[in-house]
């Protein structure tokens, strides 16, 4: 069965999904109410997302369409769910005519909690960090 999955970081980016699912998927864009996306520093690399509960913030994002189970799965792996880095959860989100749609997002994990520090943004993320990010992704991947 299709799911669909809300991305709010480097997920968001085309070039990173292919990577490591190697298909596009339909998206549209989105909020989750209730979360704040916070910075993620780990030793030796861009600072990535993640998102806590913020009852006075939301985090703008897009949903993806159509994601299979194998998807999810290499999902599941990159964002480290089985190591506790990020949990995968049901969430509602809003689109952008203000319909409420159940999705599958990726909630900071316990083992990051300690690490997050500062807003993250996508678009200083896209300039400072992708290009670099995505090779660190390939080869990471490709072990």
């Amino acid at each position: 069965m299709a799911e669909k999955l809300f991305v709010y970081g480097t997920l968001m980016f085309p070039e990173i999904r292919s990577v490591l699912v190697r298909r596009e998927f339909d998206t549209f864009s989105a909020d989750l109410q209730g979360y704040r996306r916070l910075a993620i520093f780990l030793a030796g690399r861009a600072p990535v997302p993640g998102i806590v509960a913020d009852e006075k913030a939301s985090v703008s994002g897009l949903v993806l369409r159509g994601v299979d189970r194998k998807s999810l799965t290499l999902f599941d792996t990159f964002e480290g769910v089985s190591s506790g880095l990020y949990s995968r959860e049901r969430v509602m989100v809003k689109d952008g005519q203000g319909r409420v749609v159940e999705v599958f997002a990726y909630l900071s994990g316990a083992a990051v909690r300690g690490m997050l520090k500062g807003d993250w943004d996508p678009e200083t993320f896209r300039k400072q960090h992708l290009v670099v990010y995505r090779r660190q992704i390939i080869a990471a991947w490709r072990e």
